[in-house]
């Protein structure tokens, strides 16, 4: 199911202030969760998101901007037949990268964003198209999104989704 991001913000019942960031920075730390992150389209942003807060390495292992399928395949280590069967902006990608980045980090949690933030469509996916998908060892969380706006815009409401979902899950899991 696609979602609108102001959608996405209604059900979770989410607002997107700066005390998101803290809020689950703080949570990640306190519960001793590690995160790792594969991103493409947002370029970086939700890791530095994750290390906004002081004392980060205690729950924020690394991540990779991994933006063409090359940096995908070499750096997640997601198999080329899923890209070449699925496409680089699909649910086995989003998923697949997720999966990779957290095995090759050692973390508890893997996060995997792929997309096409423009200015031009890509892969018959249109502008604004997103999948975020999150994994741990026991489940895994995709959600395509659809957000209007220009580049910077759907890069910085992609990261913001992000964290939404990484807020879910940590309200969510049971410990």
């Amino acid at each position: 199911m696609v979602e609108q991001f102001q959608q996405f913000m209604d059900r979770a019942g989410l607002e997107f202030d700066t005390n998101l960031e803290q809020r689950v920075c703080d949570t990640l730390r306190r519960r001793k969760v590690l995160i790792a992150v594969a991103e493409s389209c947002t370029g970086g942003l939700v890791s530095r998101m994750l290390t906004s807060q002081a004392g980060s390495s205690e729950y924020f292992v690394g991540g990779a901007v991994c933006y063409t399928a090359r940096a995908k395949i070499i750096q997640t280590g997601i198999s080329p037949k899923t890209i070449a069967e699925y496409g680089l902006v699909s649910e086995p990608t989003a998923l697949g990268l997720a999966r990779g980045i957290a095995k090759r980090l050692f973390a508890q949690v893997g996060l995997g964003i792929t997309g096409v933030a423009g200015p031009e469509a890509h892969g018959g996916r249109p502008v604004g198209t997103v999948l975020i998908g999150l994994v741990d060892k026991e489940r895994e969380i995709v959600k395509e999104f659809f957000f209007d706006g220009g580049r910077e815009e759907i890069q910085k409401k992609t990261a913001q989704a992000a964290l939404g979902m990484v807020w879910l899950y940590l309200k969510d899991k049971k410990n």
